[in-house]
């Protein structure tokens, strides 16, 4: 029985398989799934996927083979990787290459072999995604397109699989850089740890992309490879699709929210006709609502002249709130009204308000925070937790706004607000950090200010801490719903390192009720917001 001769590169074959971090590792669905689907597709009782090492071949996945590996010398996928394309054994009794083969003379009893070569973005063959059967037998064309289809899908898995690694080692990497994970670590070295953190998601989720994209694709062809396979198989092709499709979601979200937070995402400005906008995206809607049993109105009552945006990130805002709307509405109505902005900051507003489950108090505050799933998978929600997270940083990089009233069983009005032109740069000088703003008082302090001072928006108190130490701020403004443990304690440090900077610090009643020690601290009613920062710019503490 003559082995399989080496590759030419097998030296530099070898690293890429040990780069990739996958021999020996537990089964994965993702690959089981691939196998499956082979199986059933090729008709055959085995499939693997066979990863050729130094000395044996080791099977990521199998189907209809208890062994987890065997020699290299009896494999055939060691001869598989020596060429180009799927390599066909039609009866193993028939070829001198395999006729004494312990596993053709024995069990498993070979006699048909397929298998798809593994390639490697950079040309290197790791094994292959091969089906065996105990009978003679050939592949169809379709067959064998949907088996090489199906070996891209499995070698995209493992550079999913590899940039993942990546991205949980640099991420580590990172934080050990930045002194993150060092005892004794400062605020601003934490601000440092996450800015680095932000750079780095946004490189790797861009590199994570493209395998997700291919896979998509492969379903894709799949289905059209095999249009009368199983029901099972269609099945199978459909949830790999629709999973591949979950986290491509998922990364570009990531990537987005990594650009907003870095300032990397450009933004276009051109005249929009927002009436228009706005229908075009109510059309788009409209099978999700139909499916909801949802009614969608649109009122335009708007006298503005065209607005001076982005239109592709306006559409954005509008799709994801129309969405979540229908999410969360059955049977309901869904009401777009497009009006003129109140007061001197004049602008635009979108309102989208539905009679869906709505909210309460606390889930209305942590709303946009990145991540952040109120009604849980539950409600059937089914999203990254990054959108509502990403739609109030574009409102906000577009010099807008996101406010939301909600009551539980009533339902809730999301209310964007946009000025007539967008701005073209940050306002320069020193910002005011707004630690935590409520929704609707992040939006107020927007609009009522518009471009009178620069607003810092933080989620937490140990990030206002950074800022203090970083930077010269020209005021702190500290809206929470309620403060208590390890908070009071951070809320006592800004409020000494404000002192020592002579930086104004001004509390919401909610938070300064909390201690005692806090009270000497100037307060402002929530529904005045506004009046608290404009005293803050005239260089007064209350």
């Amino acid at each position: 029985m003559p082995a399989a001769p080496l590759p030419d590169d097998e030296r530099e074959r070898l690293r890429a398989l040990v780069r990739y971090a996958v021999l020996d590792t537990e089964s994965e669905r993702a690959f089981d799934d691939l196998t499956a689907l082979a199986s059933q597709i090729c008709e055959t009782p085995i499939a693997l996927v066979s990863l050729v090492d130094a000395q044996r071949q080791w099977f990521k996945s199998r189907v209809g083979l208890d062994a987890p590996q065997t020699p290299r010398e009896l494999a055939f996928c060691a001869h598989a990787i020596l060429q180009e394309g799927i390599f066909e054994v039609a009866n193993a009794l028939d070829d001198p290459r395999f006729v004494d083969n312990p596993l053709v003379v024995g069990a498993p009893d070979i006699r048909f072999y397929a298998g798809a070569p593994l390639v490697t973005s950079d040309g290197f063959k790791l094994g292959t995604l091969c089906v065996i059967d105990r009978i003679p037998r050939r592949l169809s064309a379709h067959q064998r397109e949907a088996l090489r289809i199906l070996g891209r899908q499995v070698i995209d898995q493992l550079e999913l699989r590899r940039a993942a690694a990546m991205m949980a080692r640099r991420l580590l990497e990172e934080r050990a850089t930045s002194g993150r994970t060092q005892a004794g670590a400062t605020a601003a070295g934490e601000r440092g740890g996450r800015s680095a953190e932000r750079a780095f998601l946004a490189r790797v989720t861009h590199d994570l992309r493209t395998p997700l994209s291919s896979i998509i694709g492969y379903a894709e062809l799949l289905a059209e490879a095999e249009p009368q396979a199983p029901g099972e198989v269609r099945a199978i092709a459909a949830q790999i699709e629709a999973a591949s499709g979950h986290m491509l979601r998922l990364v570009n979200d990531i990537l987005d929210s990594a650009r907003l937070e870095t300032g990397e995402l450009a933004l276009e400005r051109a005249p929009i006709e927002l009436a228009a906008l706005v229908r075009e995206a109510i059309a788009v809607i409209q099978p999700l609502a139909a499916a909801s049993g949802d009614s969608v109105r649109f009122v335009d009552a708007s006298s503005s002249p065209p607005l001076l945006g982005d239109a592709t990130r306006i559409r954005q805002v509008l799709l994801n709130l129309l969405s979540n709307a229908c999410k969360f509405t059955r049977d309901g109505r869904i009401e777009v009204t497009l009006a003129d902005g109140a007061g001197e900051a004049g602008g635009v507003t979108i309102s989208i308000a539905d009679s869906g489950i709505g909210m309460d108090e606390a889930q209305r505050r942590r709303l946009f925070r990145p991540f952040a799933q109120v009604h849980g998978a539950a409600a059937g929600a089914g999203g990254t937790g990054l959108g509502l997270h990403i739609t109030r940083a574009l409102c906000e990089r577009m010099g807008g706004s996101i406010a939301v009233e909600s009551e539980v069983g009533a339902g809730s009005t999301f209310t964007v607000w946009l000025p007539l032109a967008a701005p073209t740069t940050a306002i320069g000088g020193a910002s005011v950090a707004v630690v935590d703003g409520d929704p609707s008082t992040r939006a107020a302090l927007r609009q009522a200010l518009g471009q009178a001072a620069p607003l810092l928006f933080v989620d937490d108190l140990s990030e206002a801490i950074a800022f203090v130490i970083d930077r010269r701020l020209r005021g702190v403004i500290v809206d929470r719903g309620g403060v208590s443990g390890d908070e009071l304690e951070l809320l006592h440090s800004l409020d000494r390192l404000c002192q020592d900077s002579s930086t104004p610090l001004v509390l919401a009643s909610a938070a300064a009720a909390v201690d005692p020690a806090l009270a000497k601290l100037p307060r402002w009613q929530v529904k005045e917001p506004a009046a608290a920062l404009l005293s803050l710019l005239r260089g007064r503490r209350a």
